[in-house]
């Protein structure tokens, strides 16, 4: 026998044995490897909705906790109560509709004792307000009412029907409302559809004839293929019927909010089911997939497999021959042009090879490997550079913002009694923050302030801002009325709904008379002779909230002695690894042991304290921070 037979015959055998070997361990392992595979991608779907849910849920908490903050300075306002409302429901597209419901008596010389404001978006996209509260809707003894002021935190309901406030299934997000003494003063609601829960569910489906679930905290399906049980149906009543009694086990588990899998009976059926639980609303999600669909999976693969595994066998034992005493030649070749490709040479020009066998089909393949190859490469430097260019515009963009503040100390030499220092660091490459000063009449106009949101819009309605106050600054004395016209003007157009908070202030020179206005923004600070305490302040809400709104300004006269510091929220609430806020306390504290500094040591001081207290923590806050004194 020749040497080219012994080796066909060698190699065949060889390549029989080994696909038999191979076809017996997939015949024995191959169902536990497909219920484990799939038991790992139902857990994976499920994780990943609970994720994108999760997500969710929390953002509208977020909207509501930060809404409320803005809605305990508005409740001296009635009036302005159904467009505050409008306005915050309309920031997030979830939201199908929601309202302010108050404390009865609160407002003691309305007419009605209940007051709620309710918005909601109708069937046409339009959104509609109306007044509720009365003897008929005592919203005070609603449960999504009272387990708000109970839980003092964000709280959701059962689901319901909403009649006559969008007709459809929704769920109720509520976040209780405290005065200063923590008293209960109302509560901030927000309605969810439950059509986005089904929506998620029904892509949850990690074989064709799976389907899931959601269970509320209570038991009741929240969301469910079968209509008929969303709302009504309680899981421990549904496990009742024949053949379902281990619907109530996976129902305990979910109730508990335990997470697992679970290889049991339901209603005949052999099924495979995933659970996991929805962080922050007591919630559960369940994947169930059928067993014998998981199954059919390894059967269609195992005949795949056979047939594959006979045609090879076939093929091979007429090819062994051609391939031993004719490939080798076309395989050094082609082995060549691999390494020239191995080492970068995309462009290698590789052998011609009839595509019928199977060195051919190998060339064919290093052909397209070749070809998408160099397709990566040229989108990957089309994505490089394209990166490149967006952080190029963005630093543009850092420097012409940075260039819109002043950035010369000292800034007014004529002036020598002035001690005058300032610092702006948005957390990303630009921010939302500004600060501003100019002299005119031996007046210092000054303020600092923080736009709602980061970023680039953030930054655009920064940039605005500080030339609208320029403008206006330039034409009134008062604090107050600098920051009326401001807020008439910035309101105009406002249909992104974005607000700024902002101290200004008007500083006499001579005198050292201080007429300043705190609209929502963090009270200032007067460190003198190893002391710091907060500047007192009226009350103002923040600028571009409330249309033709009366701000109210104070006053202060300066001593030598005195540094008066300001800064935005991102000083106080700078957090480290630990999740501690840097706090008001810490800043106090620091500016006490430092008051005798020049403007420029302490907020210098100030901002290196801060870095090393978040110990290289991302920055999630812009921080500006403006000081100054007067030296007589």
């Amino acid at each position: 026998m020749s040497l080219a037979n012994k080796l066909s015959v060698y190699i065949l055998l060889l390549t029989i044995a080994i696909f038999c070997a191979i076809g017996a361990v997939f015949l024995r392992y191959g169902a536990q490897r497909e219920e484990r595979l799939m038991s790992l991608y139902a857990t994976l779907m499920v994780n990943n909705s609970v994720e994108k849910l999760d997500g969710e849920f929390s953002r509208v908490e977020e909207h509501l906790a930060t809404s409320a903050q803005v809605a305990l300075k508005m409740l001296d306002h009635r009036a302005y109560l159904k467009p505050f409302v409008e306005c915050i429901m309309r920031e997030d597209s979830l939201i199908m509709g929601g309202g302010i419901a108050l404390q009865p008596g609160l407002f003691p010389m309305a007419k009605d004792s209940l007051t709620m404001e309710y918005v909601y978006r109708d069937k046409d996209g339009n959104w509609q307000t109306k007044h509720m509260g009365d003897s008929i809707y005592d919203y005070t003894r609603m449960d999504w009412y009272t387990d708000a002021l109970a839980a003092n935190h964000a709280v959701w309901s059962e689901p319901y029907f909403d009649k006559g406030g969008g007709d459809a299934m929704m769920v109720t997000c509520s976040y209780p409302l405290r005065d200063e003494k923590g008293k209960p003063v109302g509560v901030l609601t927000a309605d969810i559809s439950l059509g986005t829960l089904s929506d998620e569910i029904a892509r949850l489906r990690p074989i064709d004839d799976s389907y899931a679930f959601i269970l509320s905290d209570k038991g009741k399906f929240v969301a469910h293929p079968d209509q008929d049980l969303v709302l009504y149906t309680n899981v421990f009543d549904y496990s009742k019927r024949p053949g379902y009694s281990h619907i109530a086990d996976i129902g305990k588990e979910m109730l508990a909010q335990k997470e697992g899998t679970k290889h049991v009976d339901i209603g005949g059926e052999d099924v495979l089911v995933v659970y996991g639980p929805i962080s922050g609303t007591g919630w559960s999600i369940c994947s169930v997939c059928s067993y014998d669909s998981i199954m059919a999976r390894l059967d269609l693969v195992t005949v795949k497999a056979v047939i594959f595994l006979f045609w090879g066998l076939v093929i091979l034992t007429l090819l062994i021959r051609f391939v031993i005493l004719y490939s080798m030649k076309p395989l050094v070749r082609l082995t060549e042009a691999a390494s020239k490709i191995s080492a970068g040479d995309l462009n290698v020009q590789l052998p011609e090879m009839k595509p019928s066998d199977s060195i051919g089909r190998l060339n064919n393949a290093f052909a397209e490997m070749q070809r998408s190859l160099r397709l990566q490469m040229d989108r990957l430097v089309e994505t490089t550079r394209a990166k490149e260019h967006i952080e190029s515009e963005l630093h543009i963009a850092r420097n012409i913002q940075m260039g819109l503040v002043p950035h010369t100390f000292s800034p007014f030499p004529e002036w020598d009694g002035l001690d005058l220092y300032a610092v702006l660091r948005p957390a990303k490459e630009v921010g939302g923050d500004l600060y501003d000063f100019f002299i005119r009449d031996s007046k210092l106009f000054f303020t600092i302030g923080d736009v709602s949101g980061k970023g680039v819009p953030a930054s655009l309605f920064m940039a605005v801002t500080r030339t609208l106050f320029r403008i206006t600054a330039d034409r009134y004395d008062s604090a107050a009325e600098i920051a009326a016209m401001l807020n008439d003007t910035i309101i105009k157009d406002n249909d992104s709904c974005m607000f700024v908070t902002m101290f200004i202030g008007v500083l006499d020179l001579t005198s050292g008379e201080l007429r300043y206005c705190s609209a929502g923004h963090n009270p200032g600070v007067i460190a003198s002779d190893g002391t710091a305490k907060l500047l007192a302040a009226k009350e103002n809400i923040p600028i571009g909230v409330i249309p033709e709104y009366t701000f109210e300004e104070d006053f202060i006269k300066l001593q030598p002695s005195d540094m008066l510091f300001l800064y935005t929220d991102g000083l106080t609430e700078a957090e480290n690894v630990d999740k501690h806020l840097f706090g008001e306390e810490r800043m106090l504290s620091l500016l006490a042991e430092n008051s005798t500094d020049t403007t420029k040591e302490s907020v210098e001081y100030m901002e290196a304290t801060v870095e090393k207290f978040v110990k290289g923590e991302e920055q999630s806050d812009d921080l500006t921070i403006l000081c100054l004194r007067l030296l007589w």
